[in-house]
């Protein structure tokens, strides 16, 4: 019965279509938001990893050297 009457009646099925879109529209936000920085997560190349290794001072030029001719043939 006070559910169709008072100030509580006009407003309390807009207040919960609200929240609902709000929940909505933050649950689209993330699921975008995790294919967006999941997409960058590729397996890396062997060329890019030798290369990555090298910059990094893991191996000097001459095995950088050796292992990218055997990578490339």
């Amino acid at each position: 019965m006070w559910w169709s009457s008072g100030a509580c009646g006009s407003w309390w099925p807009v207040l919960v279509g609200i929240t609902g879109a709000l929940v909505l529209l933050g649950g689209l936000v993330a699921v975008v938001a995790v294919l967006v920085r999941g997409s960058g997560r590729w397996p890396a190349s062997p060329r890019r990893v030798l290369d990555e290794r090298y910059a990094r001072g893991e191996m000097d030029d001459e095995e950088h050297r050796r292992r990218r001719d055997q990578l490339a043939s």
